[in-house]
């Protein structure tokens, strides 16, 4: 059984002081998965989204960081497609240069998406957005 509500990191100023969790599920969000056609981590359709940067919610994201499931706080670890942050751009075999330069490029694309009122809706797209998440 699935958690209520999907908790999704607000939008971050300042890549130095983002935790590796916090990292990863940006990556993932806007990165293909390798193992299947999914366009990037999203939670089941109808499940609400709730934004938060919290201390405590870092210090969660990173202990739910253990898990593979969805955790009872909204955590998700794997996607609707099954697939984990590994497959979705965030995986450890990706060079630590890569990382840095995914998760510049996953907090642009959130800011765009925070600045049109849409940063908890993981359908929305538009030409900026695809141009990229290549």
């Amino acid at each position: 059984m699935f958690p209520q509500t999907f908790i999704y990191p607000a939008v971050a100023k300042d890549l130095e002081h983002l935790s590796d969790s916090s990292r990863s599920i940006r990556i993932a969000r806007h990165s293909p998965c390798s193992s299947c056609s999914c366009h990037g981590l999203h939670p089941p359709d109808g499940t609400p989204i709730v934004l938060d940067n919290s201390e405590d919610y870092q210090d969660a994201l990173d202990q739910a960081d253990q898990s593979e499931t969805p955790t009872d706080e909204g955590f998700w670890m794997v996607c609707e497609c099954g697939h984990g942050w590994e497959e979705h751009g965030a995986g450890p075999d990706v060079a630590p240069s890569e990382l840095r330069r995914r998760t510049r490029v996953a907090m642009r694309v959130d800011e765009l998406l925070d600045d049109l009122g849409k940063l908890a809706d993981f359908e929305y797209t538009d030409d900026d957005i695809e141009s990229l998440r290549k």
